[in-house]
């Protein structure tokens, strides 16, 4: 990804005033590009991702936040892992950019993973199936969140991202429906723009439990579902009056949650 502007950079500067007067880093910001369209250029991606996360080899509980951000194939819903090179398979793709060489690390920290990928990944196939049986197998991911929006701008959940950082790694707090609603209260921008999932290990991962959060908003998105700007039929701009389902007197919407 490219690192001026990207919301992991954001977080970054977010969190580094909380860690100013440590003698040794202990908030580190690595970014990791790729552009792989050989098997040579999968190799060289291997060797420098296992070199950056080699310090974590001797820490554990280390709190890790992994963002991806790529695109999803239209149709397949499959991800790109080189310019106008889309993966065969999402399994593929997974094995190539993070290989079994740095699950056992990853594995030893709280590793958080944000799929910054269009709504393909996985609203096509069995995108969600691939997700969960990846965080099942490998064993390393607890907790990582997908976005539906058909084309996900990551720059509009900027406030989400950086707010979850601050509460769930600077405060502590304990994840929960109640925690992670009161963040997305506050990602008005989010909240207009896409469906938020999430994927929780549990039991060892022996489990894996899928949430999907959606914001409601009886003019706009009555049960989570947006309404279009044209009438599909006369093509004719509807007004904001007749989309009205109930009268909602200034309620500006509310965030949902349904267990998939």
């Amino acid at each position: 990804m490219r690192d001026r502007g990207s919301v992991a950079q954001q977080v970054y500067t977010a969190l580094s005033g909380y860690f100013v007067d440590d003698d040794e880093p202990k908030l580190t910001y690595l970014d990791i590009e790729f552009d792989i369209e050989s098997e040579s250029d999968a190799a060289k991606h291997k060797k420098r991702l296992e070199r950056a996360l080699a310090p974590l080899a001797k820490l554990s509980g280390t709190r890790v936040l992994l963002y991806v951000n790529t695109h999803s194939q239209d149709t397949a819903g499959t991800l790109y892992y080189g310019t106008d090179a889309a993966a065969p398979t999402n399994e593929m793709w997974f094995a190539t950019l993070l290989p079994k060489s740095v699950h056992a690390v990853l594995a030893a920290q709280q590793t958080d993973v944000f799929m910054l990928c269009c709504g393909a990944l996985v609203s096509r196939g069995c995108g969600l199936d691939t997700l969960q049986a990846y965080i099942q197998e490998t064993a390393y991911v607890r907790r990582m969140f997908a976005f539906e929006s058909t084309a996900f701008m990551a720059t509009l959940g900027s406030s989400f991202f950086t707010t979850y950082a601050l509460k769930f790694l600077i405060e502590c707090v304990k994840f929960d429906d109640h925690q992670f609603g009161a963040i997305l209260n506050q990602s008005l921008n989010l909240s207009r723009h896409s469906n938020v999932l999430v994927l929780h290990a549990a039991n060892e991962w022996s489990t894996v439990t899928t949430r999907q959060y959606f914001w409601w908003n009886a003019t706009v998105r009555p049960g989570g579902v947006p309404l279009p700007e044209q009438c599909p039929a006369c093509h004719n701009l509807y007004k904001m009056k007749d989309r009205s389902v109930v009268d909602v007197k200034g309620v500006e919407g509310k965030w949902l949650v349904r267990s998939l």
